[in-house]
């Protein structure tokens, strides 16, 4: 799939779509590799694909890189399916796809239209591009919708100013090229904020040397605590790191189920008027079987941001949660997000890590390693 980063929100939902609809599908933002380079991993794509999806909108249309996938493909005999999803004058349609039948997703955000115009392109990549394959098991569709969701809200935090000519695609953590928030909260140095009750299951730094109240990336922290909340300020890439994580999950579990467990990403928000924070969590959960009990268990890892942003009887909420946290069907494994100034009057006697602050010290250090 050829987008430009401006329509990753489409272009994550028609990956995730097709996926679970039984088409092998590549997207840099699902299928390349931990540390792969990002332009190797797209050639090699192009060269091995029957066919590229364009999803032509006028960023699309003005951009070099995607001129350039297009030529590449063209001049390896790969058909070439445009997919409309903005109004683009005629003459600024590459050459490369005029007098080629376009698909008509300028309306895709009405489910109908989607659902419509999905279906048919499912039916011309069959007859046309692609012979079909096995349709993923409800376990695989949910991860290829998770990662889909994940992606697009970091996505949201990694914005970059199209008008720099520079595509966020080509700053993904996963790539050569990345991008700098996510990259830095993946590896950023955190404080301990609060040990409190939790069981530590790390009780030293490995390196041996270290403070045992910082730790050194949230892999460290993920590590040693099986249950903590991530503190910050706003803007202090809390979420880029919950999101980073259930991310990883995610991928993992895809790729080795029989190893690893199941990620579950909730935004406290949409907690509304649930009588318990099992009922709540019971009514997020799309899989079948009881996600309270597998969280229990541990085979399920509950990623939950905000515990500042539950504002309608939020202090009873947080009462809810800390007497399922530590009663007798509690989960396992859990993450949290919380602003650092609501911290203090939020008690689930769980410890807090925070990010260190980007002091110059610490710049140096991110740059030289980069």
């Amino acid at each position: 799939m050829s987008y430009r980063s401006s329509e990753i929100d489409f272009a994550l939902q028609l990956a995730a779509d097709l996926k679970n609809a039984g088409i092998a599908v590549w997207m840099d933002r699902y299928d390349l590799r931990l540390g792969e380079n990002w332009v190797l991993g797209l050639q090699a794509a192009v060269d091995r694909a029957t066919g590229m999806i364009c999803v032509m909108s006028q960023d699309y249309v003005a951009s070099g890189y995607t001129r350039r996938e297009m030529t590449r493909a063209m001049t390896r005999g790969i058909n070439l399916l445009p997919l409309l999803i903005q109004d683009v004058p005629t003459s600024d349609w590459p050459f490369e796809v005029q007098g080629i039948h376009y698909q008509d997703f300028r309306n895709w955000r009405n489910p109908e239209v989607y659902t419509q115009q999905f279906n048919h392109l499912v039916e011309r990549l069959h007859s046309d591009v692609y012979g079909g394959g096995a349709i993923p098991d409800p376990e695989a569709q949910y991860l290829n919708c998770l990662i889909a969701e994940l992606e697009t809200r970091k996505g949201v935090l990694e914005q970059v100013d199209s008008s720099s000519g520079v595509d966020v695609r080509a700053l993904d953590p996963a790539t050569d090229f990345p991008g700098f928030m996510g990259h830095w909260s993946e590896n950023a140095t955190f404080a301990l904020v609060d040990e409190r009750s939790e069981t530590v299951i790390y009780p030293h730094h490995p390196h041996g040397d270290e403070e045992e109240d910082e730790l050194y990336g949230i892999d460290a922290v993920f590590t040693r605590y099986p249950r903590f909340i991530i503190v910050g300020a706003a803007g202090s890439g809390k979420t880029m790191t919950l999101l980073s994580l259930a991310l990883k999950s995610a991928r993992e579990r895809l790729s080795t189920p029989e190893r690893k467990p199941l990620p579950f990403f909730v935004k406290l928000a949409t907690w509304r008027d649930q009588p318990t924070a099992e009922a709540f969590f019971a009514s997020r959960w799309t899989l079948g079987g009881d996600v309270i009990e597998r969280m229990k268990r541990g085979e399920v890892i509950l990623f939950c941001d905000g515990l500042n942003e539950m504002s309608e009887n939020g202090a009873d909420k947080i009462a809810l949660l800390r007497a399922w946290l530590h009663g007798e069907r509690a989960p396992k494994r859990v993450v949290f997000t919380c602003r650092d100034d609501r911290y203090s009057e939020i008690d689930l006697s769980l410890p807090g890590v925070q990010p260190h602050a980007l002091d110059d010290e610490r710049i140096r250090s991110y740059v030289m390693g980069v």
